[in-house]
C-alpha cells in the first residue's frame, strides 16, 4: 500500500508494542524507530501494564493473543489507565466477536498478519494525524466556551453557574443523555452533585456517595477513569456493582488537581448501541482539567476570604481599642463613633461606594476623632465655648490623628479621610483648605454625619438644638459647607423608614463644625 505523502510521522510519539512473537517485535521496532518514533516492547499483558503505569503512551500495538490473556482485556485496562492512548490491533483472527468488541473499545485500526512495512508505518502515522486533527477540532469547539465560563467565574465567583455550563458542554459535545459533576467534600469525604443535566431534581438533591461507594465513589477513591461500554467487561473491582444495576455507555472521569481528586464528571448515553469515541474521551478529559482548576480556585478563594475575615476582625478590634483610648479622655465621644459608623456606612452604600471604599469609611468613622488624644482634657471637656487659642489647638486634631494612623500599615488608606473630615465644600475648612471633589468622598461623608451628631446631642456646655434643627442646617449648608450629593443621600436615610433608623435624641451625638470643641 503506497504511503500518502500528506501524512507525516510524529517523532515525539511513544509506541508500545505488545506481541509475544520476538520477530514481530523486532520488525515493528526497527520500522518505527527508523521514522523517529520512540518504542517500548512487552511480550505479555502483565509487562505491558507495568509500562503503561510508568510511561505515557501515545499508540499501543496489541496482539489479540497473549501468553497471559486476551489482548482486548489488556486494551480495556489500558483504556482505564490512559484513556487518551490510541490502539491498533495486530491479529490474524477474522472472527466477528473480537473485532466488534475492539471497535467498542475505540481501536483505531487492524493490522492483519502478515503485514508489510509500509502498511504498519502508514497506519501509525495516519492514526496519530487523525487523532491530532480530532483534538484540534475539539479544542476549537470548547476553548471559546471554556474561556467564557472562566470569565464568568472570575467576575461573579458563581461556582454553580460555571459547573452547570461545564456539564451542559460535556453533554452537548459527546451527544450524551445525562451529565453530572460531583464535588468531593474533604471534611466528610463524600461526593455530592453540584450540577447536572438530564437527571431528575430529586436524584440530584439526594445523591451522596462516600469514597469507594458506587461507580463515582470508586473513581474518586482510585483516581482512575472508568469507561463502561455495553458488552465489554468492566474493571474487576467494579464488576460486582454493575451486576446490581442497569448501565448503558458511561464515562466517569476524576477531577485531578495536583494529584488530588477534587470531584468526578459522569457522562452517560441511554440509547441502544451507544458508545463513546476517542474524541469524546479527550473532550471530557479537557473539561475535567478545567473543572478541577475551578474547584481548587474556589476553595482557595473561600480559604483566603476566611483569612481576610479573621484579619479584618483583628484589625477592627485594634481600631476599637484606639477609639476606646479616646473615649476614656472625652466623655462626649463615647458611642459617637458607633453612631457615625452606622450613618456613614448607609450613606456610602446609598452613594454606590465599593466594598473596599466602605471598609475604609468604616475604619475612618471610628477613628476620625482619634487625634483628640493629643488635645488636653481641659479643652476637650471645657464646659464653655473655646477661646480662639483653644480652638486653634483643637483644629490640630485631624493632623494628630493622621500622624497616629500613618504608623499603622493597614490603616494608611484611611489617613486622607481622617485628615480631611473638617474640610469644607467651598474650600474654607481645615487643615488644608481643600475644595469640592478634591476632598476624599469618605471625608465628605464623615463631615455630614459628624455635623448631624454635633447638632443632635447634648454637649457639656449647651443643650442640643435637636434632630429637626440638624436636618434644616444640613439643607441650608449643602453646597457651601457640605457636598450636596452627600447631604441628599444622608437625608434620604434618616428621613425615610426602612432606609436606616434615625437615632433618638438620647442616642445622638457628634463633633461637627457647627459647634467645634
Amino acid at each position: 500500500m503506497p504511503r500518502p505523502t500528506s501524512v507525516q510521522p510524529h517523532p515525539d510519539a511513544t509506541l508500545l508494542i505488545v506481541d509475544d512473537d520476538p520477530g514481530v517485535q523486532q520488525s515493528c521496532r526497527l520500522l518505527l524507530r527508523r521514522q523517529g518514533y520512540r518504542t517500548l516492547e512487552a511480550q505479555d499483558g502483565a509487562t505491558a501494564l507495568c509500562m503503561v503505569k510508568t510511561h505515557p503512551i501515545d499508540v499501543c500495538l496489541i496482539d489479540l493473543t497473549l501468553p497471559d490473556g486476551h489482548g482486548l482485556d489488556l486494551l480495556e485496562r489500558l483504556r482505564e489507565l490512559q484513556p487518551q492512548a490510541l490502539a491498533i490491533v495486530i491479529t490474524g483472527d477474522q472472527e466477528r466477536a473480537p473485532l466488534l468488541r475492539s471497535l467498542q473499545l475505540g481501536v483505531k485500526n487492524y493490522l492483519h498478519k502478515p503485514f508489510a512495512a509500509e502498511q504498519l508505518v502508514h497506519m501509525v502515522d495516519h492514526a496519530i494525524e487523525e487523532d491530532r486533527q480530532a483534538k484540534n477540532r475539539i479544542r476549537a469547539n470548547i476553548v471559546g466556551p471554556l474561556f467564557e465560563l472562566s470569565e464568568r467565574f472570575l467576575s461573579d465567583i458563581d461556582l454553580h453557574a460555571t459547573f452547570q455550563g461545564l456539564v451542559q458542554m460535556a453533554a452537548q459535545q459527546t451527544d450524551a443523555d445525562t451529565a453530572s459533576l460531583m464535588v468531593l467534600d474533604d471534611s466528610t469525604q463524600t461526593l455530592a452533585i453540584e450540577a447536572a443535566v438530564g437527571l431528575p431534581a430529586d436524584i440530584v438533591a439526594a445523591a451522596r456517595l462516600r469514597l469507594g461507594e458506587g461507580i463515582a465513589g470508586w473513581v474518586a477513591a482510585t483516581g482512575e477513569p472508568l469507561i463502561l461500554i455495553p458488552g465489554v467487561c468492566a474493571h474487576a473491582d467494579v464488576r460486582g456493582r454493575l451486576l446490581r444495576r442497569e448501565l448503558t455507555a458511561t464515562l466517569c472521569v476524576p477531577l485531578l488537581r495536583k494529584d488530588r481528586v477534587v470531584g468526578v464528571l459522569n457522562v452517560g448515553k441511554h440509547r441502544p448501541g451507544a458508545s463513546f469515541t476517542q474524541g469524546d474521551i479527550e473532550m471530557v478529559s479537557v473539561l475535567c482539567r478545567q473543572a478541577a482548576v475551578l474547584v481548587d480556585n474556589v476553595r482557595l478563594f473561600n480559604e483566603v476570604s476566611a483569612k481576610v475575615g479573621e484579619l479584618e476582625t483583628a484589625h477592627f478590634d485594634t481600631i476599637k481599642a484606639l477609639a476606646g483610648a479616646l473615649e476614656s479622655k472625652d466623655f462626649y465621644t463615647r458611642h459617637h463613633s458607633d453612631r457615625t459608623v452606622v450613618h456613614a456606612e448607609l450613606t456610602g452604600q446609598r452613594l454606590g461606594l465599593s466594598i473596599e471604599e466602605r471598609l475604609h469609611l468604616r475604619y475612618a468613622a471610628i477613628l476620625h476623632d482619634i487625634g483628640k488624644i493629643g488635645i488636653p482634657e481641659t479643652i476637650l471637656n471645657k464646659p464653655a465655648r473655646l477661646t480662639e487659642e483653644e480652638y486653634a489647638l483643637m483644629k490640630r486634631h485631624p493632623l494628630i490623628g493622621a500622624a497616629i494612623v500613618e504608623h499603622v500599615a493597614f490603616l494608611r488608606p484611611v489617613l486622607p479621610l481622617i485628615r480631611h473630615d473638617h474640610e469644607r465644600w467651598d474650600g474654607l475648612g481645615y487643615p488644608d483648605g481643600l475644595q469640592g471633589e478634591a476632598i476624599p468622598i469618605g471625608a465628605r461623608i464623615i463631615a455630614v454625619v459628624d455635623a448631624y451628631d454635633a447638632m443632635a446631642v447634648d454637649r457639656i456646655y449647651r443643650k442640643a438644638p435637636g434632630h429637626e434643627f440638624a436636618l434644616c442646617e444640613l439643607r441650608r449648608c449643602a453646597g457651601t459647607q457640605f457636598d450636596p450629593a452627600v447631604v441628599e443621600a444622608f437625608l434620604s436615610i434618616v428621613m425615610h423608614p426602612g432606609s436606616g433608623p434615625p437615632a433618638t435624641d438620647h442616642e445622638r451625638g457628634g463633633t461637627g463644625v457647627f459647634y467645634p470643641n
